[in-house]
């Protein structure tokens, strides 16, 4: 399930080759990546698997995010 996550989530993001991903956990865990500016955006919480990818205020509000991490990740 940790390698699904991983790459529902490389492929999610604007660029996956610069995805640093840290204390994952099945399908959660915190990425940094590299907007379209090419700067990097700082660790966010992610949520990934095959049928969807949820990264902490950026396609979720961050309290949605929180209910489905408490429930998923904790």
């Amino acid at each position: 399930m940790q390698v699904d996550a991983e790459i529902a989530l490389k492929n999610f993001l604007k660029d996956p080759e610069s995805a640093q991903i840290r204390n994952q956990n099945g399908m959660c865990g915190e990425v940094n990546s590299k907007n379209s500016f090419g700067g990097y955006t700082g660790f966010k919480r992610f949520i990934a698997s095959p049928a969807i990818v949820a990264i902490d205020g950026e396609n979720i509000e961050s309290s949605e995010f929180q209910t489905v991490w408490e429930k998923f990740c904790t």
